[in-house]
C-alpha cells in the first residue's frame, strides 16, 4: 500500500492493497510525484509502474515481466523530471528505461554498454537542471546522465560507499544517497565532494538500521526510509 503524510509525519490517506489489479500492489519500492502532483510507483511484484493521481485513483499503468521495451524485470525506483518524462530503474535488466508521463516509451540505455557499465541499479533521481543521479552496485557507484542517456561523469567512488540506495537532489544541487550497508546518509556538494554525514547503527533517534530511502523537500527537510527500523525520520537542514 501506500501511504500519505503531511510534513509533520500526520497521516493523512491510505490506499492500495495486495494483488494485481490496478490499484493494487506486490512490493511497491520506489515513488514519485509530478509537478501535477500525480503519483508514480515501482510496482516491483507485478514487473509495472502504476500511475496514480493525488487522491490515490488508478490513472494507468505500464509493463509486465520482460526484456523489451517497456517490459521490466523487478523495477526499483522511479523518478520524474520537470517536463514530466518517467525514469525508471529496470534492476535485474540492468538498464534505465524512459517514458512520456502516460508510458509511452522514449529511450532506454543499458549498464552492460561498455562505456557507461554499471551493475544492479537501484536508486535514481533528477536534479534541477535535469541531470540524472543513479546509484549501483558497481565499481562506480553514482553515474551522472543527460535525459537522453548520455554518460555525463562519475559523481564519487566506491571508497565513499559501502550500497549506495536511494538518492536525492536538493535545490542547490547537493546529493543525498542512503547507504544501507554504512546505516547512514551521505551528502555531497555538486562535484561530489563529500559534505556531511550522519547517522550509524541503531534504534535511536537520528540512527538507522538499513537505510534505503531518500528524499528532499522544497525547504532542504531531508527524509529518510529507515527500512529495518520500519519508520520514516525527518532531518532539518
Amino acid at each position: 500500500r501506500i501511504q500519505k503524510f503531511d510534513p509533520t509525519g500526520r497521516f493523512i490517506a491510505t490506499w492500495g492493497s495486495f494483488g494485481l489489479s490496478y490499484g493494487q500492489f506486490r512490493g511497491p519500492t520506489g515513488i514519485a510525484v509530478d509537478a501535477h502532483g500525480n503519483i508514480y510507483v515501482a510496482d516491483s511484484g507485478n514487473n509495472r509502474i502504476q500511475k496514480l493521481d493525488s487522491t490515490g485513483r488508478p490513472i494507468h499503468a505500464w509493463g509486465r515481466l520482460g526484456e523489451g521495451q517497456g517490459e521490466f524485470r523487478y523495477p526499483e525506483s522511479v523518478a520524474v523530471d520537470a517536463a514530466g518524462f518517467v525514469y525508471v530503474v529496470d534492476t535485474e535488466n540492468e538498464r534505465v528505461q524512459k517514458f512520456d508521463g502516460d508510458g509511452q516509451f522514449v529511450a532506454q540505455w543499458s549498464g552492460r554498454d561498455g562505456a557507461m557499465a554499471f551493475r544492479e541499479p537501484v536508486g535514481i533521481a533528477v536534479g534541477g537542471d535535469g541531470t540524472i543521479y543513479l546509484t549501483n552496485a558497481g565499481a562506480r557507484p553514482i553515474l551522472t546522465f543527460d535525459s537522453a542517456g548520455r554518460l555525463l561523469g562519475e559523481l564519487s567512488s566506491n571508497r565513499h560507499f559501502g550500497d549506495p540506495h536511494g538518492v536525492a537532489v536538493d535545490r542547490d544541487g547537493n546529493v543525498y544517497v542512503a547507504d544501507a550497508l554504512r546505516q547512514c546518509i551521505q551528502k555531497l556538494d555538486s562535484a561530489g565532494r563529500p559534505v556531511s554525514r550522519w547517522g550509524g547503527h541503531g534504534a535511536d533517534p537520528g540512527r538507522f538500521n538499513r537505510p534505503e530511502g531518500v528524499a528532499v523537500d522544497r525547504d532542504g527537510n531531508v527524509y529518510v526510509a529507515d527500512a529495518d527500523n520500519s519508520r520514516i525520520q525527518k532531518f532539518k537542514p
